[in-house]
């Protein structure tokens, strides 16, 4: 009975640190997302138009420098197809979603704060067209970036560069409407986006003078 109730004070006592260290951060980011990269289809391949893109987080500091991060964004671009043979051809307008649950992970803990993230979540690519269906496929995100956040504000800035991937199976007919389906996709290949954003991080939840940490 003792062990029982000493192991148990041990998990409250860690529950109760851990509580005392919650933070909230609200971020909103935007950017420019790029990709050089190409989907392979059946007599061409498929890109994504280079453009703006914007969203937001809310994390939830799960332990020091560890944020729970669920986010969202989007970019509204073009669908060009590259045939073999013959000029690009721009499909459609196309907005691309993306909705993550991940995490971030600080590597220092001061006012400058360098971190790398890693995420999943669905992507769906809704096309500018009622005639044609949108796409839903699962999707990673892998970035790194670095925050700044100062001594006694809640209010900071938030930098990062992003490998957005969607993944799209073998085969696979898409953006299929009315008159029939795009040009299968030939491979198990993706469009890889990068994007860079910066933003506002906005901080909820007590004890902020103390979040600083070091004079860094």
């Amino acid at each position: 009975m003792r062990r029982i109730l000493f192991t148990l004070s041990l998990i409250l006592t860690f529950v109760g640190q851990g509580y005392a260290q919650e933070r909230w951060e609200l971020t909103g980011l935007a950017g420019y997302a790029t990709s050089s990269s190409k989907l392979p289809a059946v007599g061409g391949d498929y890109k994504l138009k280079h453009s703006v893109s914007f969203g937001g987080t809310v994390g939830f500091r799960i332990v020091p420098q560890t944020v729970l991060e669920l986010s969202y964004h989007r970019q509204n671009t073009d669908l060009w197809f590259d045939p073999r043979i013959g000029a690009r051809q721009t499909l459609f307008p196309i907005t691309a979603n993306f909705l993550q649950l991940g995490i971030v992970r600080e590597f220092l803990s001061g006012q400058l704060r360098p971190f790398g993230l890693f995420s999943v979540g669905p992507a769906w690519y809704h096309p500018d067209r009622d005639d044609i269906d949108a796409e839903w496929r699962f999707s990673t995100i892998f970035g790194a970036g670095l925050k700044y956040m100062p001594k006694d504000s809640r209010i900071g800035l938030r930098f990062q560069a992003r490998l957005v991937v969607p993944w799209f199976g073998t085969d696979t007919g898409i953006w299929c409407g009315l008159g029939g389906c795009s040009p299968n996709v030939s491979s198990s290949e993706t469009i890889v986006t990068g994007d860079f954003q910066g933003g506002v991080v906005i901080r909820l939840g007590d004890d902020i003078e103390n979040s600083g940490g070091s004079e860094w």
